[in-house]
């Protein structure tokens, strides 16, 4: 198996011209995170850094239990709620962030990505029918002996080296961190110009009562510029709303985020427009966000004040439907040490 750095799973299927795949160090090292069986099977030394890869083993029957109660729902539309119970009991969800240090020194994490396996045999029909060829989770099952009948997560890392790569490898740690848990809150809507607007709601998990106002509403255009940055683009939709707010009592950085319940317009592609991986999906995690990166925003200036981007359109929308959605912390750690 090739393996290379900042590569995902399906690079382990071709040859790099001109670059060398890492060197694979087997480990075969366990651990338990939330009650589920791991395993980091191996890393893989390569000139920019290493790359680990982490398995956890799904038991036949969480797969079985998980499809018997949401399965028989196959093409229904679920609301936010539903959504985000459905997400936290996929068996197949990777919840964890990871960070990596060599020989007790920190390395950056620079890339991640994950894959998963289901055994054919408890996957739904209409799923079977249209997944394609698992090729790359095939060649991990493989590669790592692993147990094809039941559901497997994989999820890969990239980690830079600080300068260069150590001369001697001696050990190696992973400190596993739980991702916070997503919680959908209430909408509002707002238009351009106008302020004053207070929505109040609760903290699902303090059950505090907090108070965002409506700070003011402004229509902006894409700068040309940023657009051409991305290549097989011919035509972006430009126009967005600024939504200026802020939130009583302060909520910390992150905790709370304002987005738009509509998606973006899609872009135009220059040409084979099937072929093309660019999508817009809009709200304030989405292109808008990132086209706008280099300015300052409200909280920089004014430490209250906090600011959310709109969906992107060909055509100024002066109404915006807001969402709030949570992001509660939690505190499940794990540390792995490897001795080499």
């Amino acid at each position: 198996m090739n393996v290379y750095f900042e590569e995902n799973y399906w690079g382990c299927l071709r040859e790099r011209d001109g670059e060398e795949p890492g060197r694979e160090i087997r480990l075969d090292a366990g651990f338990t995170w939330k009650g589920r069986p791991w395993q980091i099977p191996a890393v893989y030394v390569c000139r920019q850094g290493l790359v680990a890869d982490f398995c956890g083993r799904i038991r036949p029957e969480e797969i079985q239990a998980f499809y018997e109660k949401w399965g028989a729902r196959h093409g229904e539309t679920f609301s936010e709620k539903e959504q985000e119970l459905l997400e936290r009991e996929n068996p197949f969800h990777c919840d964890f962030r990871v960070e990596a240090g060599v020989c007790g020194e920190t390395i950056q994490t620079k890339m991640g990505c994950g894959a998963c396996w289901c055994p054919p045999a408890l996957r739904p029909e209409e799923e079977a029918a249209s997944s394609e060829a698992n090729w790359a989770e095939e060649l991990l099952i493989e590669a790592y002996s692993l147990d094809p009948k039941s559901g497997w997560i994989f999820w890969r890392n990239s980690f830079a080296w600080q300068t260069e790569e150590p001369e001697v490898l001696s050990s190696l740690t992973f400190v596993f961190t739980e991702d916070p848990v997503l919680f959908s809150g209430p909408h509002f809507r707002s238009r351009q110009g106008e302020a004053g607007q207070k929505v109040e709601f609760v903290h699902p998990a303090t059950n505090r009562t907090y108070v965002l106002s409506v700070l003011g509403q402004e229509a902006e255009t894409l700068e040309t510029e940023a657009i051409s940055q991305v290549p097989d683009i011919r035509t972006w939709p430009t126009h967005f709303q600024v939504l200026h707010y802020q939130v009583e009592p302060e909520l910390p950085e992150g905790e709370l985020t304002v987005s738009d319940c509509d998606q973006s317009d899609q872009p135009v592609h220059r040409e084979r427009p099937a072929a093309a991986a660019i999508a817009v999906i809009g709200g304030a995690d989405g292109p808008t966000s990132f086209f706008v990166a280099g300015k300052l925003p409200d909280s920089a200036v004014h430490p209250k004040r906090r600011t959310a981007y709109s969906a992107l359109h060909y055509e100024p929308e002066e109404t915006v439907e807001w969402k709030l959605t949570f992001q509660v912390r939690q505190d499940t750690r794990k540390e792995v040490r490897v001795e080499l």
